[in-house]
């Protein structure tokens, strides 16, 4: 979703989030998917680092997210100047 607007991204699909735009991803599939996103300028993708989990393993699919994790990103996001929205 970017900006209200879902978008269903195929292999391949190149999406651009303005600055400070309102979006969110989910795998709607219980296929492995992949994504590659590009921060700029950079310095966000250390709050994944901080509340994720390293991948050890890119053809299993994940661990599903704990709560203790998405507290923690939640209560880290300010830090980053990142805003959460219901």
């Amino acid at each position: 979703m970017v900006e209200g607007k879902e978008i269903v991204a195929k292999s391949g699909t190149f999406v651009n989030v303005p600055p400070n735009g309102t979006h969110s991803f989910k795998n709607k599939t219980n296929d492995l998917a992949k994504t590659q996103i590009i921060l700029a300028p950079g310095g966000l993708e250390n709050l994944f680092v901080e509340v994720g989990d390293e991948v050890l393993d890119p053809t299993i699919q994940p661990s599903p997210i704990l709560d203790s994790q998405m507290k923690k990103f939640a209560d880290l996001v300010s830090d980053y100047g990142v805003e959460i929205k219901q």
